[in-house]
């Protein structure tokens, strides 16, 4: 019984005025990579006898992407324009959300990094993004590994 798992990330953006988009990157020739990651978030107290008391308030949920287009495509144009835009522009505030699971668990997200590198492999062709967001609200615990969730 193989435990592997595909993520299929679909992004729905929610701009300051105007309709809510979908855009499904699962069908992306070029997604290598797609991994969330869950960091244990504990709030730390010192009492007035020095003891540490700690409190854990959750888990935070992160997601890794990196797009490889080795060709200038359309599906390059879509994602700059319709989800790193948004999410880098300061002058604006859109609701960016992600799915993992083909849209069973939506989580609000925002983009804490983003590196657009050119010229692949020393040669004058190819995009690379590599994106980093962060989920804004905690979850209790991260689920099973190998459970479709997450």
């Amino acid at each position: 019984m193989a435990l592997g798992h595909t993520f299929k990330p679909i992004f729905r953006v929610t701009p300051e005025a105007g309709a809510p988009y979908t855009l499904d990157v699962s069908g992306y020739r070029w997604l290598p990579i797609c991994q969330p990651s869950y960091e244990l978030i504990v709030l730390e107290k010192e009492g007035v006898n020095y003891n540490m008391r700690t409190t854990k308030r959750g888990y935070r949920v992160g997601v890794h992407q990196e797009f490889v287009f080795v060709t200038p495509s359309t599906e390059e144009t879509q994602l700059s324009d319709l989800v790193i835009g948004p999410a880098a522009d300061p002058d604006t505030d859109p609701v960016i959300e992600i799915t993992l699971d083909n849209g069973t668990v939506w989580r609000e997200a925002v983009m804490t990094g983003h590196v657009k590198t050119t010229n692949l492999q020393g040669k004058n062709i190819g995009v690379r993004h590599v994106l980093d967001w962060i989920c804004t609200r905690l979850i209790p615990k991260p689920p099973a590994t190998g459970s479709g969730s997450w």
